[in-house]
């Protein structure tokens, strides 16, 4: 079975899975736990840190931020960022030819627009 590329743009495929209430539910526990883990970071941070891994040195050790912050900050701004960037821009190219049987902005406007 064909599903077009559209339909694995994230929040819009949760969005049409979830129907709106649980939805709604679900962006709004996110943004709790996105708000509560902003509050501890900053809460945690003192005016010496500047970093994640320095924060995270100085919590939980200098080999848990050597061995896992480090490399989970690597792995995610080098390796699944840019993928989740040109994915968002197929998807969003696919969703602009449906409006209108023709795209009117090429694939590489769309991965500007998404990695802003």
């Amino acid at each position: 079975m064909y599903v077009p590329a559209y339909v694995y743009v994230g929040l819009a495929h949760a969005c049409a899975y979830l129907k709106y209430p649980a939805f709604i539910c679900l962006m709004t526990f996110v943004s709790i736990c996105s708000y509560y883990t902003a509050t501890l970071l900053i809460a945690c941070q003192t005016s010496t840190q500047s970093t994640y891994s320095e924060v995270a040195q100085d919590i939980m050790g200098k080999k848990f931020a050597l061995y896992i912050v480090r490399p989970f900050q690597f792995l995610l701004f080098f390796c699944l960022l840019p993928v989740f960037i040109v994915l968002g821009a197929e998807g969003m190219q696919e969703i602009d030819g449906l409006r209108v049987g023709n795209n009117l902005l090429p694939q590489k406007m769309w991965s500007i627009v998404v990695s802003k």
